[in-house]
Parts: C-alpha cells; structure tokens; sequence
C-alpha cells in the first residue's frame, strides 16, 4: 500500500474492528465509506472463524455501494437496507482485492 495515502479511511474502516477478538453474527455499516466497511467486517469474521456471518448496509439504494454484488448474496433488500451473507465460494483473497481497489478509488 502507498505510504502517502491518507490513514483517516483505513483507520475509519478497521480501528473498531481490531479490538474484538471473536467474529459478530451480524455487522452493521453505516456512515462513511459503507463498502470498505462491508469489506472489512467480512473480512474481520473471515480471520476470526466467523462463519455465516450477516452484513447489514444502510442507505443501500446507492447503486456506488454495489460494487461487491458479485462476491456477496444479496440475501434481502428494503428501501434502506440491504442484507448480504458471503457467497460459499468467495474467498479472503477476493475481498481483499475489491477492498484494495474500493480504497485506491476512495484515497485519490
């Protein structure tokens, strides 16, 4: 990762996530930067033997926080809410490649 770019985002996206030491059953986003936080939070149950784990997005209807439809399940969709489950053939290493790329987007 290029050390010039700002710390805010990564900080934003992990720092609440570092301290728990167990996967949640349900993560739920809100705020700024929803698709690397959906990212992380599957991410953060991935390294923590979360299995089944359940990301919850507000404001959903936001067609830029789609970008990872193709690697998670749309399980349910409201008006405000989207509910998403990881794909059973999603892997770390894809999330962690849509996260990269969500990141270099968001640093420019």
């Amino acid at each position: 990762m290029d050390p010039e770019l700002p710390k805010s985002g990564l900080d934003y996206q992990t720092a609440p996530l570092i301290v728990e030491p167990r996967a949640f059953a349900v993560y739920m986003v809100d705020g700024r930067m929803r698709v690397g936080c959906m990212l992380s939070s599957f991410l953060h149950a991935s390294a923590r033997g979360g299995s089944n784990t359940t990301v919850l997005v507000h404001d959903c209807e936001r067609e830029e926080y789609h970008v990872a439809d193709d690697i998670f399940n749309l399980v349910k969709r409201s008006e405000k809410l989207c509910v998403y489950q990881r794909f059973p053939n999603t892997t770390d290493e894809q999330i962690l490649e849509k996260w990269n790329d969500y990141y270099q987007l968001w640093a420019r």
